[in-house]
């Protein structure tokens, strides 16, 4: 089981299928069926996978033995949105109208990951009876990554006596995530608030309950990562070095292992990378080691997403197009809904890829995927979605 959960959890973030973790979660189940968190794992990759009829078999055995676990309402949720059984659907949303907000939050986010159905995950957020703010991010995911900018924009400023350090932390990553659009004004704001966001401030705040080892100190060098990024975006060069020279000062924070040195590494890559250096970018982020606790991947910075993102484009771009594709697949099929946002550039760049590379069928697939994401977005993306439906006209068989 242990063995599954680090290549679950971690095979995205180096580059390598997280379908890996079937084979120990399946051999685990063969030792003891009796095994939910085998059982579980192995639900996703099914899901991930298209593979129905052994998810419609979890989903039932999961109903029988553990009925009031939130992970047998994730597996039913999956099956019914993977089907697009109506019945089951309804189902799943009257169980969870009855069960506390983290039975949803697991619910929609199964959906939105593992099934891939955004508009079926935000049919169930919408649902709602609780503003709880980890659930409540998620509401702006669901807009950002169907591209519907301008909604966005208005949740966030709409926020007013629930803003507070964690939703600053929380819209920097989005604006500096390299997958949405971000103007000077936006940035500014945002980094006006984060420089004078507190150690408290950050800690009281807190979706969750902070990891053990990710004290205020920690989560002030998060701020700094954040506000260099936003610093870099707005041409403020010599301030965000000052910045990073004071990070690279601090000493290292005790069970976190490489937190510090890849944070440091993934705003050098991005200081190279702006500065027309994309070669030398690229030997930073081949850095990344991503040895973390896994309890503290729920935490933007940590999870590195911004970092693996760049990866994909450098590799793509001067150096390994074999590992450019591995990278954005992991941001597509990883346990994180921070990689969420990541998807239309993904599909998009990997659709690409493969038309270059004569795999049409893989191309139509990536393609048909934004398709459908974007099929409601702003009118400043509908060009590009357009784009890529006369791209599938031509790749389609006369």
């Amino acid at each position: 089981v242990q063995l599954g959960e680090v290549l679950f959890h971690d095979n995205p973030r180096h580059g390598r299928p997280i379908t890996e973790s079937m084979g120990p979660f399946q051999r685990a189940i063969d030792l003891e069926p009796s095994n939910l968190i085998a059982r579980i794992h192995l639900a996703r990759m099914l899901a991930l996978l298209d593979s129905t009829e052994r998810l419609e078999a979890t989903a039932d055995y999961l109903a029988k033995v553990a009925p009031e676990s939130e992970r047998a309402l994730e597996v039913a949720a999956m099956y019914a949105y993977a089907t697009e059984d109506e019945s089951r659907q309804a189902s799943v949303m009257a169980e969870l109208a009855a069960k506390p907000w983290f039975y949803r939050w697991y619910a929609v986010h199964a959906v939105a990951r593992w099934d891939r159905d955004i508009d079926g995950a935000a049919s169930i957020l919408a649902a709602r009876t609780s503003d709880e703010p980890l659930l409540y991010s998620l509401v702006p995911n669901h807009m950002v990554v169907r591209g519907r900018y301008s909604e966005f924009r208005r949740f966030m400023d709409g926020l007013e006596d629930q803003r507070n350090s964690s939703w600053d932390l929380y819209q920097a990553f989005v604006l500096t995530s390299g997958a949405y659009d971000a103007s000077p004004d936006e940035l500014s704001a945002v980094l006006g608030r984060l420089e004078t966001a507190t150690a408290g401030g950050l800690l009281s705040s807190s979706w969750l309950p902070p990891y053990e080892d990710l004290s205020g100190r920690a989560l002030e060098f998060e701020r700094d990562y954040f506000v260099t990024l936003l610093l870099l975006r707005l041409d403020r060069q010599d301030e965000a070095e000052a910045l990073m020279a004071k990070m690279a000062a601090v000493d290292s924070f005790p069970g976190m292992s490489s937190f510090k040195d890849d944070a440091l590494r993934i705003l050098e890559g991005e200081l190279a990378y702006r500065n027309g250096q994309p070669r030398r970018a690229l030997e930073l982020v081949r850095e990344l080691r991503f040895e973390v606790p896994h309890a503290a991947t729920v935490r933007a910075m940590v999870e590195g997403s911004r970092g693996r993102f760049l990866r994909a484009e450098l590799e793509r771009q001067v150096g390994d197009r074999d590992v450019a594709r591995r990278y954005y697949r992991g941001l597509d099929e990883s346990w994180s809904s921070w990689d969420t946002y990541y998807r239309p550039a993904v599909y998009e760049r990997l659709g690409r890829m493969a038309e270059e590379d004569g795999r049409t069928e893989e191309a139509l697939t990536y393609y048909g995927r934004l398709i459908e994401l974007w099929r409601g977005a702003d009118p400043e993306l509908v060009v590009l979605r357009q784009e890529i439906e006369e791209r599938v006209e031509g790749l389609l068989p006369d």
